[in-house]
């Protein structure tokens, strides 16, 4: 099977908690409060064809060659978890989460949520639980390998 560029563009954003917020803090308020704030956005979810959150599930400890400025408790730790990146060799990211956004096209969705009253929303909660500046982002498309297409944006 060759590489099938798949119908959207995904923006992936890597989140960290807020300085003083737990992480039980974090993810709750990232998968109430401000999923609830990101689907109320005026326009969002023309704009937006999908949303989710991932969240973080091994062990920050295991890690080969860690962060310094990251403490261990950032991420949840699940027994069946533990030894992957150890047997992966690699060094884990010190996030706590990832925002994927799939859209069809960047300078509509940069121009949408640049408007002054969805940076005004979107700040005044992200403030509360993470801190923008030390977020990362990466934009781009997916190729499928193995699996199935994901169909055309009606």
């Amino acid at each position: 099977m060759s590489a099938r560029r798949q119908p959207y563009i995904r923006v992936s954003i890597f989140v960290k908690r807020k300085p003083g917020t737990s992480s039980e803090e974090f993810h709750a308020h990232w998968s109430g409060v401000h999923a609830d704030v990101v689907r109320n956005l005026p326009g969002y979810l023309q704009i937006c064809k999908r949303y989710t959150q991932a969240r973080v599930h091994f062990s920050f400890k295991m890690a080969t060659k860690p962060p310094t400025n990251v403490s261990a408790e950032q991420f949840h730790a699940l027994p069946e978890y533990q030894n992957q990146e150890k047997v992966m060799g690699l060094p884990v990211l010190p996030f706590d989460g990832i925002v994927e956004i799939w859209i069809e096209d960047v300078d509509k969705y940069v121009q949408h949520v640049s408007q002054e009253d969805i940076v005004k929303a979107l700040s005044a909660d992200e403030q509360k639980f993470t801190d923008r500046e030390d977020a990362c982002i990466m934009i781009g498309y997916e190729t499928l390998e193995i699996g199935e297409p994901v169909p055309a944006f009606a």
